[in-house]
């Protein structure tokens, strides 16, 4: 049981941090900010997603390795 909350806490810091990026790149298209700047948020927030998502497919059996 405490691996399955530390997997817990673990997705939700990761999902925070892909909302946070998310939110950061919406806002800079929303105010129209230079292209260069749009392109690195957009980056930035792909990878936290792309985290995000390897994470949960690691820690909850869709896929990846153990985290054992």
């Amino acid at each position: 049981m405490k691996d399955l909350w530390k997997a817990k806490e673990e997705s939700d810091r990761l999902l925070r941090r892909a909302a946070t990026a998310q939110r950061r790149y919406d806002d800079a298209v929303t105010e129209d900010r230079p292209a260069e700047e749009i392109e690195r948020l957009k980056h930035t927030a792909d990878a936290m997603a792309k985290d995000f998502d390897d994470y949960i497919q690691q820690a909850f059996g869709r896929g990846g390795a153990s985290l054992h």
